[in-house]
């Protein structure tokens, strides 16, 4: 075991140390030395990989002592006033429900193309107007949004529309009554379950899904926080 073994515990630190630095670098620096399909630092990685990564890196067990990353990351800058503290200030985006968006003025209405598909064309933010596809919700949506998301999450080229679209939504839907407030305007339609198992609905299917800052669903989200 790795606990009565110097030489391998060494190596442990250094290994996972080095790891965890590279997951903390796009939060100073953005990497231009991955491949963009590469498993775990290419876009790919970062949107379905990542999330599971942090989860476990939360553990107790897996966590390293500060002072390991410290000396790594004086090294790897061949410097010794860095410190892992400048890794740490990641920008998690702080989002409002829908009621919330409601009580601070934003309208939400239905698309002018106001029929629900993948590409997200029809969705948009102007003028404190957030225009979003009618959605149906029915007996098959939670099936459908677990099978693409994990489609989506298997095949490096097959985009990541649907995680997007989930993830998006369920930002807007925190409870119940952000779905009353986007069902009064026709955008939410329930035809399976109660209003509840719809706002439970984008809860759990929406975890440890990551929001593609480079989808333009984030930059609409990013546009109706600064409103």
């Amino acid at each position: 075991m790795w606990q009565s073994d110097n030489e391998r515990f060494l190596k442990l630190m250094l290994i996972d140390g080095c790891f965890t630095l590279e997951i903390f670098r796009p939060a100073i620096e953005t990497p231009g030395d991955y491949h963009s399909d590469d498993l775990i630092f290419g876009n790919h990685g970062k949107l379905y990989i990542w999330p599971f990564i942090r989860q476990d890196m939360l553990l107790l067990e897996n966590q390293l002592p500060m002072l390991v990353l410290d000396k790594l990351l004086a090294i790897s800058k061949s410097r010794d006033d860095v410190t892992s503290s400048n890794l740490l200030h990641v920008d998690y985006k702080m989002v409002r429900s829908a009621n919330q968006l409601y009580d601070a003025g934003v309208i939400i209405k239905t698309s002018e193309n106001s029929h629900f598909n993948y590409d997200h064309h029809n969705i948009s933010f102007e003028g404190g107007v957030l225009r979003l596809p009618i959605f149906i919700i029915d007996e098959n949506t939670e099936s459908t949004f677990l099978n693409m998301i994990a489609f989506e999450r298997c095949h490096v080229g097959a985009g990541s529309d649907m995680t997007t679209f989930v993830r998006f939504m369920s930002n807007l839907i925190h409870r119940a009554g952000d779905i009353n407030v986007q069902g009064s305007q026709g955008v939410i339609r329930i035809t399976f379950g109660s209003v509840q198992d719809a706002a439970d609905l984008f809860d759990t299917t929406s975890k440890n899904l990551t929001l593609d800052a480079s989808n333009r669903l984030a930059r609409i989200l990013d546009d109706v926080n600064w409103y």
